[in-house]
């Protein structure tokens, strides 16, 4: 019941989240129901032919709404919600309400990462520095499926919620390569938008730059006028997240968010205010600081 329940739920959420979608379905709806009242009328039931013709008619709505629906069941949104739907039960375990808003989100992450045990290794790396690089020891737990699997699950649990807060609509997801390229790519697969890589400023695919930016330092298919945002695991000054954010605005790209998992918290005012003045408004979303 449980399954069918969050199946139907996340029906509706893409419907809202998609409003032609949503208009159909409803015209669809509201002409069964009426084809419904209509062959109960002694006017319809005394004529064979318009008795025939409403059941038709609602048989072809049906079809037309069934196929909606299963448009909307394969849109990002319900796959982004199926895909984090295991991480969506342990916050409700642990968090007293439901989580609306990306504060209420960090907080919820926190009380899993100090409650739950199968997060241990997550939590000691995110949260638990390398002496020698001062950043999160994330790297040397990726290798693990099921590690790697519950992060791209906090990360993209994260961007549903954010999404849904701040009405952010973007077309693609862009993880830098530089960065944690396995959690990137996972996390990035879990909303269900296309995915573009970028290559790195020192490695492009045409040394003389014969190639459009959108080609040389990008895999994935970016074109200009594009809306994305970014995934990376940690930061910590920022210096890759500008570079990929400034390669993207040179690409005619437009970068409307950064998502990180951690961000060294001596540095997330300056890199919130830096990705906001120097690049049109780009917002900054770590989910933890440390």
């Amino acid at each position: 019941m449980e399954g069918k329940f969050e199946l139907w739920n996340n029906i509706v959420e893409g419907l809202k989240a998609q409003p032609a979608y949503l208009l159909v379905f409803g015209l669809c709806s509201l002409i069964i129901l009426g084809g419904g009242f209509s062959l109960n009328s002694e006017a319809v039931q005394s004529n064979t032919t318009m008795f025939i013709g409403v059941i038709i008619l609602m048989c072809v709505v049906l079809v037309i709404a069934y196929l909606v629906v299963c448009k909307v069941e394969s849109s990002p949104q319900v796959k982004r919600r199926r895909e984090t739907a295991s991480f969506s039960r342990e916050i409700k375990a642990v968090y007293p309400k439901q989580v609306r808003t990306a504060e209420e989100f960090r907080d919820a992450v926190t009380k899993v990462l100090d409650s739950d045990t199968r997060y241990g290794s997550i939590s000691l790396g995110l949260r638990f520095k390398d002496p020698a690089h001062k950043m999160p020891m994330l790297h040397k737990i990726v290798g693990d499926p099921s590690e790697l699997e519950r992060m791209a699950n906090i990360m993209a649990s994260f961007i549903d919620v954010t999404i849904k807060e701040t009405k952010l609509k973007f077309d693609k997801v862009v993880i830098p390569k530089s960065g944690n390229t396995l959690f990137g790519v996972r996390a990035a697969e879990k909303t269900g938008y296309p995915l573009v890589g970028y290559r790195g400023k020192d490695f492009s695919i045409a040394d003389d730059n014969a190639l459009p930016i959108q080609e040389n330092y990008f895999d994935g298919i970016l074109e200009a006028g594009d809306r994305v945002i970014i995934i990376d695991d940690i930061t910590f000054r920022g210096d890759t997240v500008r570079e990929t954010v400034s390669f993207l605005d040179a690409a005619q790209v437009k970068v409307l968010a950064v998502f990180v998992l951690s961000a060294h918290a001596e540095h997330v005012a300056k890199l919130r205010e830096s990705l906001d003045k120097d690049y049109g408004g780009v917002k900054f979303f770590p989910i933890l600081e440390i």
